[in-house]
């Protein structure tokens, strides 16, 4: 049945122990004690995408008996190219992959749990600042408003219409 939904055998044990980094993320560390060609790590990588609401994934798995692979995938949501340029790597917007020497599989699926938390804290921080930005925006609106009033005796609104009425001729 899972081959039917896309998946073989190989893949369906690679992301045997998948769990959640992040809302939309996950990550799924191959068998520890397997050698696995880069392309099934790539393959179930990218099956984790077919999931409903999974946005990136990071699939780590050996490929030789002193190299670990990192495949990275995205929807588009999530930039994993900078995401794997932070483990030492890098690739496309939507594919990236790092490479890790002489490691253990724990020390890399660490390495990435890190990388994806201070993602999640960037994020975080970048909406706190749009937040304040934002109202920053309503606070100058609402002092020029103020401001307007003050001098001219006219709300900005009032203002506005009086000018489209006068401009095209028109009740607006």
């Amino acid at each position: 049945r899972l081959k039917a939904m896309g998946y073989n055998v190989e893949t369906n044990s690679i992301l045997k122990d998948l769990k959640t980094l992040e809302y939309g993320v996950v990550c799924s560390v191959a068998d520890k004690e397997k050698i696995y060609d880069q392309s099934a790590i790539a393959k179930a990588a990218q099956t984790c995408l077919s999931m409903k609401g999974i946005h990136a994934a990071f699939v780590i798995g050996k490929i030789s008996n002193k190299e670990i692979k990192v495949s990275c995938r995205s929807d588009g949501m999530i930039n994993v190219s900078l995401l794997a340029e932070k483990l030492g790597g890098g690739g496309h917007f939507t594919s990236a992959a790092a490479t890790f020497l002489k490691s253990d599989v724990h020390e890399v699926e660490k390495a990435v749990q890190e990388v994806v938390d201070k993602f999640r804290e960037a994020k975080s921080e970048i909406t706190r600042k749009k937040e304040n930005l934002e109202m920053t925006k309503i606070k100058y609106v609402e002092d020029f408003e103020n401001w307007f009033y003050k001098k001219y005796g006219i709300k900005v609104e009032e203002n506005e219409l009086r000018l489209a009425k006068a401009k095209y001729g028109v009740n607006v």
